[in-house]
């Protein structure tokens, strides 16, 4: 107990590694950063993370309507249009499966203590 807090502490991080294997952005990155404190970058790359999990627990087509019309995966939003045209369904269609999709992750984000996140 003692002894692995005083083990942990001796682990060294350099400011120039990558906050997460494969990813470019460094911990000197959230530090420089202009668009936030350090803090909201942390929970913005966590909170991101979890929701990225949680929508990969969608059906293949749910995941793909929410990732294409909330812009995840570093695209920017798509219209129920432009995504019903993409999948060759009409935008209610999208907006059905959209629906439904949303209220799975709502439930699955309180089971897993997100909800915080997502009001």
């Amino acid at each position: 107990d003692i002894e692995n807090i005083l083990r942990v502490s001796r682990n060294y991080l350099s400011l120039e590694a990558p906050i997460k294997e494969g990813e470019d952005k460094s911990f000197i990155d959230l530090l420089e950063s202009e668009t936030g404190s350090v803090e909201q970058e942390i929970i913005h790359g966590t909170l991101t993370d979890a929701l990225s999990e949680i929508v990969d627990e969608l059906s293949e087509r749910e995941a793909k309507i929410i990732k294409w019309r909330f812009g995840m995966e570093g695209e920017a939003p798509k219209t129920l249009e432009e995504v019903g045209e993409t999948l060759q369904i009409s935008r209610e269609r999208v907006r059905q499966v959209e629906s439904r999709a949303l209220a799975k992750l709502r439930k699955k984000a309180m089971k897993r203590k997100l909800s915080d996140y997502l009001n």
